[in-house]
């Protein structure tokens, strides 16, 4: 018998975005952005403050540590403690749903000086590997499906090429909700699991069907550690996209602030149908046999910085969009005092 993959999932106390999101960034920044068509999901600990992931999987484990008698919860301890693949391999990119907001300009806009690109949440985002990448299998060169005709997984590719990018997400603030969301992983873990043992399955079939339900899991359970925040930042309305890998092998590098990075780009998925493989980058991306996508990030505007002067910039972006085929994204100046 073939072994099913679990399906990824938020639990259903995470809002996806609705609406348009907005990622501040630099003029260099906004460059890249529309002439290559892609945004980049980086490291988390690339963040600016790196402290609020440590204190997202702290919240994670002192919750799990609480329900030591639940078998679920064990299973889930033990993956925060010692993940199943080299951690971190979960990446984050950040925006909000507020299109001119003053803190944002200054820690993510380039103190004022920089844009917030307005991007339609709707718009699936997929992965784009690296250019230089040698595979012999002329398979790899589309992309990289999962699963088989036959409807066997293989795993080597899998581990691989494998990757979950989720939707925009809002960040949680509320301890409640983030309470909500973890007690409703363990149910489904232990859904899951109770699933599994009752299926007819040989020695090696049932090690491989609990290797991918680990893998499942801990995707979600990443998923919410990187998206809590203290509540205190409320006011920033952050949402995130978080990208979840199952390899290290498509993944790129630069320099940060905080000393080498490693990041991924994603561009738009408009026809993507929720699917959420990697695509190769090129006039057309191929990201399932029969069917392409064009590579096209769902810029909707732009808006310039509060310390800039809208009639040096308006025109230069209008030009820079248009060239990339954004032309009917508006350009706004911001309304924020900012000194």
């Amino acid at each position: 018998m073939s072994v099913k993959e679990p399906s990824v999932r938020v639990p259903s106390v995470v809002r996806p975005a609705e609406g348009t999101v907005f990622h501040y960034t630099s003029a260099d920044g906004l460059v890249g952005i529309v002439q290559n068509e892609e945004l980049w999901v980086g490291e988390a600990t690339g963040l600016n403050d790196t402290a609020e992931i440590r204190q997202g999987w702290d919240h994670v484990r002192r919750w799990l540590a609480k329900r030591a008698e639940v078998e679920a919860a064990v299973d889930l301890m033990n993956l925060a403690e010692r993940p199943i693949w080299r951690a971190p391999d979960t990446f984050v990119l950040c925006g909000s749903t507020r299109g001119d907001d003053a803190n944002q300009w200054r820690l993510y806009g380039d103190g004022g000086r920089g844009y917030a690109v307005g991007l339609d949440s709707r718009v699936p985002l997929v992965a784009l590997s690296r250019k230089d990448i040698s595979e012999p299998d002329p398979e790899v060169e589309r992309a990289v499906p999962r699963v088989s005709k036959s409807g066997t997984i293989h795993l080597g590719r899998m581990l691989r090429d494998s990757c979950t990018v989720t939707p925009w997400l809002h960040v949680l603030y509320d301890p409640d909700e983030i309470d909500r969301a973890l007690a409703e992983l363990v149910s489904d873990f232990t859904d899951e699991e109770t699933q599994r043992r009752s299926e007819p399955m040989d020695e090696e079939e049932s090690s491989e069907s609990w290797q991918m339900l680990q893998s499942a899991m801990y995707e979600r359970l990443s998923v919410i550690a990187q998206l809590i925040k203290a509540p205190g930042f409320s006011g920033e309305n952050e949402v995130r996209v978080i990208a979840t890998f199952l390899s290290n092998h498509h993944q790129r590098f630069r320099g940060g602030r905080y000393g080498v990075v490693r990041y991924v780009p994603v561009t738009g998925g408009k026809h993507a149908q929720g699917k959420v493989m990697w695509a190769h980058k090129a006039s057309e991306l191929a990201v399932a046999p029969d069917w392409r996508i064009k590579p096209s990030l769902p810029i909707t505007s732009v808006r310039m910085g509060p310390l800039l002067h809208p009639e040096n910039n308006r025109e230069a972006i209008e030009v820079l969009l248009a060239r990339h085929g954004h032309k009917n994204a508006a350009v706004e100046p911001s309304d924020v005092p900012l000194r």
